[in-house]
């Protein structure tokens, strides 16, 4: 069964979300637990691949989300994931994430009619 571009949205948005709680803990913390490394790779990873499965006319929405960006960091956690720099996660997770989260908002449903 497939998942609705609605649902979808929201996973990207609640991936956002994790982040955001992630980030905030700091990046000492992050550097000393692996665990909340994998998390925040994988909440990444999620938001990348719901973007992946998104219809285009939904992306088509929200045209300032870097839609692009997103689906191409998910390719690299989930298949080059040996080479991960965490300098360069931690500026995903900090600069770009959130330029993903801020124009979804609360997520509308499309109308139909």
């Amino acid at each position: 069964m497939s998942r609705s571009d609605i649902k979808r949205l929201d996973d990207i948005r609640e991936s956002c979300d994790e982040v955001a709680e992630l980030v905030h803990r700091g990046r000492e913390q992050l550097d000393s637990d692996p665990m909340l490394w994998r998390a925040l790779e994988r909440s990444v990873e999620i938001a990348g691949e719901a973007a992946t499965q998104l219809s285009q006319e939904s992306r088509d929405r929200f045209p300032s989300v870097p839609w692009r960006e997103l689906m191409a960091v998910r390719v690299r956690l989930a298949h080059a994931y040996f080479r991960i720099d965490s300098e360069i996660l931690w500026e995903i997770a900090t600069v770009h994430m959130p330029k993903v989260a801020e124009p979804l908002g609360p997520i509308e449903p499309v109308d139909a009619g």
